[in-house]
Parts: structure tokens; C-alpha cells; sequence
């Protein structure tokens, strides 16, 4: 596995009930998935100057905590000896998301040196109020619903950003009609942010 780095740090602790040995099995697919869009990413990044990116990743399905870990993945430091190189991508600011029939879940991370610009828990839930609005009159105060599910952890709000947006007919939320929302808005969020 990479080594751990200084953007790794950034994200939460990862969750305790991911050490279980019944998931390692699926923890390494989602490290992998994870390191190998990580290098995916900073070689864009090498060719475009990117700074920003929004994508999505298969393996942690609808778990929130494995996403979490598909992002540590994408930041861990990359051994360029490696012949199979893994991570990489900790100077890109990302919101990576998972989406099932279930669930849309999002993790947004931007690295220190572009927190000023854009601050992770505002891109986040300014994405997910945007989400939850999607021509959608049931949901009330998209703003305010957002703000609830948008977590962080202490004192790395500005650089690590959660949430899930739980499947809900009566509200008309159906996670698999908001995954083409979820990039749509982040970057129109990342611009605003950004200005």
C-alpha cells in the first residue's frame, strides 16, 4: 500500500469498523480502484494544469467510510519506481462520489494550498443544496437539508467534506437521477468558489 502523506492526513480518521477482516477483500479493491484514479487524475493534472476534478468511483458502492478510503487512496504518495503506481493526486482538489439505487454519497477534499480559493465543506453542500433542488419542489429548504447532511471532521473543514443523500420517494430523491447533477453542480460550485 502507498505510503501515507501529508494530503492522506487531511481527510478523517479512517473509520475503526474498515479494519474488520471481513472486509479486507473489499477494503483492497476500493485502495486500488482508489490509487489507480489517483494517478489517472494527477496525469491530467500534469498535461492541463488541472487543479480541481470531479469523478466517480464503483468499488465502495454505497458505504460513505469506503469512499472516504478510495480518496486517502487517490492522495497516498506515489513511488514513481513503482510499476504499478498508486495515488498521486493530493495537490488536485476532488469530489469523488458513489452512487446505487440506494444512495448518492460524495467526498470532497481540496489540498492546503488552494483552501483559500475554494473550502471544501462550502463546496460540498453548495453542490448538495443544488442536488436536492433538481426541479424538485418536495424537498423544502434544499439549503438547509444540506447543511445537515454535509459533514466534516474538527478543524479540517476548509479541506474534507462528506455526505450522503439517502434515497427518498415521498421527496422525490432518487439517487440515480442526480449522478449526472453531482458533476454538473460541483464544477458550477467550484466556479462561483473560485471567482
Amino acid at each position: 500500500m502507498p505510503e501515507v502523506c501529508q494530503f492522506a492526513t487531511l481527510l478523517e480518521a479512517k473509520c475503526e469498523r474498515l479494519n474488520d477482516d471481513k472486509l479486507e477483500k473489499k477494503m483492497k479493491k476500493v485502495i486500488k480502484e482508489g490509487g489507480k484514479k489517483g494517478v489517472e487524475i494527477e496525469g491530467a493534472a500534469d498535461m492541463g494544469g488541472l487543479q480541481f476534478f470531479i469523478t466517480t468511483v464503483i468499488e465502495p458502492e454505497a458505504d460513505l467510510d469506503m469512499l472516504v478510503e478510495s480518496m486517502r487512496a487517490m492522495n497516498a504518495t506515489s513511488d514513481p519506481t513503482e510499476e504499478e503506481r498508486k495515488g498521486g493526486s493530493g495537490k488536485i482538489g476532488k469530489t469523488i462520489f458513489t452512487c446505487t439505487d440506494e444512495a448518492l454519497n460524495v467526498v470532497s477534499y481540496v489540498p492546503v494550498e488552494h483552501m483559500e480559493k475554494c473550502n471544501a465543506t462550502e463546496w460540498l453542500t453548495n453542490t448538495v443544496t443544488e442536488i436536492l433542488r433538481g426541479g424538485n419542489d418536495r424537498v423544502g429548504d434544499a439549503a438547509a437539508m444540506a447543511k445537515t447532511l454535509v459533514k466534516t471532521a474538527d478543524g479540517k473543514e476548509k479541506n474534507f467534506a462528506k455526505a450522503c443523500i439517502k434515497k427518498d420517494g415521498e421527496l422525490a430523491l432518487f439517487p440515480l437521477k442526480m449522478k449526472d447533477a453531482c458533476i454538473n453542480h460541483g464544477y458550477f460550485e467550484l466556479l462561483l468558489l473560485s471567482i
